[in-house]
């Protein structure tokens, strides 16, 4: 039970020195991204010159659990906005999980954790990512769902399709117009996150967690900071052409950094990219997302009406209301399709009905091996849809 010495908040200046030691003592590693976040949001409080205007670090904040004023556990939340082709939809990033070595076994991160959910949804985040072990993290209603797919080139493959090199330069994310170049490519993505913190990046060295970037003329490649070991592949980040010629990058990239090989991650619901970099692979192959969980069940199926209704143009007329069930709390949305436009609305509102444990039914809309719920009927013709968290640095 808890007991008045212990209380959660969430992390100010004064927690920033026990925020930095938990962390580095779960994690390892320099000083943590949530420390600078508590840093950047103080400065912004005060309106120190340029982080007002940076909005840097501003939305997103820990929560830290103290025991007699010191910080025993903290939980890190930061809001990412998604775009799916026609739909835009707030993701709450949770991250920084930890609790101090002593302290542990006490339910505090379960205490953060059911804190953590309740804001995000009064915040109107509807959907919530983590990483980390499935079992631990199924407590809270996470799931591992969606799919990564890694494309493999080397200068074999490319060879065999004729594929000419780009013109590149490997350039500092700090320089001059680099960013501003960077964010107009990126823009050309259908599927993507809105990097918010861009401006911050600047005061990081290196930025984009010390990631190497190249820039051509038609795009740009990020990749990891150092060349793999002999044997190994070279990993891509990102690589971004808005006239289609990822493929003249990836080649351009592996001459200069003399590599022989280079892992691509490809975001699911881009068709196109996908086709055009399958056709230069030597190989394929895809892996498990991240972890999700729904927050608000109605207010993600509104966030993702415009995908829905955009899938759902050649079905016919169809009402169905589904439940969202986890542990004692049922969100319901009613979804009715006339056959031209989506209605989606709270409560139980037609004689359809199916209801589905959260786990599984996060599952069915961001998708990977699971069973199809055929009660699902038409709507779950329009599932799953791409949901993609890109890699750390690159959020």
């Amino acid at each position: 039970m808890p007991t008045p010495e212990e209380t959660i908040a969430v992390a100010g200046l004064a927690d920033a020195e026990d925020v930095d030691a938990l962390l580095r003592a779960s994690f390892g590693g320099s000083r943590s991204h949530w420390t600078a976040v508590i840093l950047a949001r103080e400065a912004a409080a005060e309106g120190a010159e340029g982080v007002r205007a940076a909005g840097a670090g501003c939305d997103e904040y820990g929560l830290v659990l103290r025991r007699k004023d010191h910080v025993v556990s903290h939980v890190g939340l930061s809001p990412m906005q998604l775009q799916l082709g026609p739909a835009r939809l707030t993701c709450g990033l949770v991250g920084g999980v930890a609790t101090d070595s002593e302290a542990r076994g006490r339910g505090y991160m379960t205490r953060l954790m059911t804190e953590a959910l309740r804001r995000m949804r009064e915040d109107g985040w509807p959907l919530s990512s983590l990483g980390g072990d499935r079992q631990r993290y199924a407590h809270f209603g996470y799931e591992t769902c969606g799919t990564r797919y890694h494309v493999q080139v080397t200068p074999r493959s490319l060879a065999g399709r004729g594929v000419p090199p780009a013109s590149i330069e490997e350039v500092d994310v700090n320089g001059d117009g680099v960013l501003e170049r960077v964010c107009a490519a990126y823009r050309s993505l259908g599927y993507r996150v809105d990097r918010r913190h861009l401006n911050r990046l600047r005061w990081t060295p290196g930025g984009y967690g010390g990631a190497r970037v190249f820039l051509g003329d038609d795009g740009y490649l990020m990749c990891a900071r150092r060349n793999p070991p002999e044997g190994e592949s070279l990993r891509i980040m990102e690589v971004v052409s808005p006239t289609g010629r990822e493929a003249g990058l990836i080649l351009a990239l592996l001459e200069l950094t003399s590599c022989s090989r280079a892992t691509v991650e490809v975001e699911p619901g881009s068709e196109e990219r996908m086709v055009r970099l399958l056709q230069v692979a030597g190989s394929w192959g895809s892996g498990p997302g991240r972890m999700y969980r729904i927050v608000d069940w109605v207010r993600l199926l509104q966030g993702l009406q415009p995908i829905l209704e955009e899938r759902a143009a050649d079905l016919p007329p169809f009402a169905l209301s589904v439940g969202c069930r986890w542990q004692e709390s049922l969100d319901v949305a009613t979804i009715e399709w006339d056959g031209c436009r989506m209605s989606i609305q709270e409560g139980k509102r037609c004689a359809g009905y199916v209801e589905l444990e959260e786990r599984f039914l996060v599952a069915q809309v961001v998708g990977g091996p699971y069973p199809r719920h055929e009660p699902l009927g038409l709507f779950g013709r329009l599932l799953p849809v791409p949901v993609h968290v890109p890699f750390p640095e690159l959020r």
